[in-house]
């Protein structure tokens, strides 16, 4: 019997590194302080509005080199899965052996068949349980769906950065001047940051003016153009990819 896990799991580790530092990209960025909050207050309706001042720019053509590094590494994991597969069922993999990605349950059969030759029935069984068409809305927003639009995306072209927005935003407001007053909110954090954009704005009752402080420095998140209309993050598709591969240990397993 062959087929080991050593070439997925290489891959695996390979696209966490990759997402790390993804992650480290962005942390050094935001360290640099690269906006400001500047605070207007409209003393006609009462409203504090907190925008951004950009003074430096992202570095997007790094964030979306070391991104499609990651994607293609998670897709080609499960490939390589695969493979392995059918080495421990004891055939041969062939040209067209791979992990196949369904969205709709009629097509499961057609592009499954190739795909998976040689497979031991019980894996096959198990990949598809893992399809996108088993979610019965939106199969297009599944994880592995995910995965495969923005991996053909990455294959042609730069992944696109769509907006660096912000995850969290702590401000100190005094509300001595306006004691026992409730005050009214709205945040607009997951809007893109741009020049002049809002990032909050809040007042009170009264209408009077407060004094605004920003706690500590934003903590911010990049999204890419993929054309899904989806807020999704890669911890979460290499949470799967990670997942998937341990449903298969056992057919490793001697």
């Amino acid at each position: 019997m062959g087929g080991d896990l050593s070439g997925v799991l290489a891959k695996l580790r390979r696209a966490e590194e990759h997402r790390e530092a993804f992650d480290d990209l962005v942390a050094e960025f935001a360290a640099g302080e690269p906006y400001t909050i500047l605070t207007e207050y409209d003393p006609r309706t009462g409203w504090h509005t907190l925008r951004w001042h950009v003074l430096r720019e992202p570095p997007l053509e790094e964030l979306a080199l070391v991104f499609g590094d990651l994607i293609s590494n998670l897709r080609t994991s499960l490939d390589y899965l695969v493979w392995q597969l059918v080495l421990a069922a004891g055939n041969r993999p062939g040209r067209r052996t791979g992990f196949p990605v369904v969205r709709r349950a009629k097509d499961w059969e057609v592009q499954s068949r190739a795909a998976l030759q040689g497979v031991a029935p019980a894996w096959v069984a198990e990949v598809e349980a893992r399809q996108p068409y088993h979610r019965p809305e939106r199969p297009a927003l599944h994880p592995l769906a995910i995965l495969e639009h923005v991996n053909n995306i990455n294959k042609h072209r730069f992944l696109p950065v769509a907006a660096l927005s912000a995850e969290r935003l702590d401000v100190l407001i005094d509300l001595r001047p306006a004691a026992g007053e409730p005050i009214e909110s709205r945040d607009f954090l997951d809007r893109p940051i741009a020049p002049g954009g809002e990032a909050a704005r809040f007042r009170v009752a009264s209408g009077v003016m407060l004094d605004v402080t920003v706690n500590q420095a934003p903590r911010f998140r990049v999204s890419f153009d993929d054309g899904l209309g989806y807020d999704w993050h890669p911890l979460e598709l290499v949470e799967w990819v990670r997942e998937t591969i341990v449903r298969f240990e056992p057919a490793f397993r001697v």
